[in-house]
């Protein structure tokens, strides 16, 4: 898995002789992830090799596909890169520095992939919409079939 800092889409992350910082370990302290946020390449990569391996981590765990965890794990980080570049006081804004980094990335990552969940599940549904392909008649009233509607 090869993510790119922000600014340079052919510096792979793995470019650095820094090893991964393991799970459990502390935080970036909160001055890198703002030196990422503002396109720093070396904090970016600092960034990615802390987290990248946990966000896959819980990805994985909570889909149980491998494939899928990798995609979404690189569309986290897009998210990422995009909402550190907001104020905090936007509208879905950045990160706030209130609480833990990791809490907020593994959050993004979690809405990620339940986003994703969203959309496959919208792209299953059939399509044919007449009123013999769905259930429940199309009625909409939740009442007993019969009955007629009190007045």
């Amino acid at each position: 898995m090869a993510l790119v800092a922000p600014t340079d889409s052919r510096t792979p992350a793995g470019a650095t002789d820094r090893p991964s910082v393991p799970p459990g370990a502390a935080e970036l302290p909160v001055a890198r992830v703002r030196q990422a946020a503002q396109g720093d390449a070396g904090a970016w990569r600092e960034l990615v090799d802390a987290y990248a391996g946990r966000v896959f981590g819980l990805l994985q765990r909570q889909c149980s596909d491998r494939d899928l965890a990798e995609e979404l794990t690189q569309a986290t980080f897009v998210k990422l890169v995009e909402k550190l570049r907001r104020s905090p006081s936007e509208a879905s804004g950045g990160y706030e520095e209130r609480g833990r980094f990791e809490s907020w990335l593994f959050r993004i990552a979690t809405n990620t992939l339940r986003d994703e969940m969203r959309r496959r599940k919208r792209q299953a549904r059939p399509t044919d919409m007449s009123p013999g392909a769905t259930s429940g008649g199309g009625g909409g009233g939740g009442g007993v079939a019969g009955e007629a509607a009190a007045p």
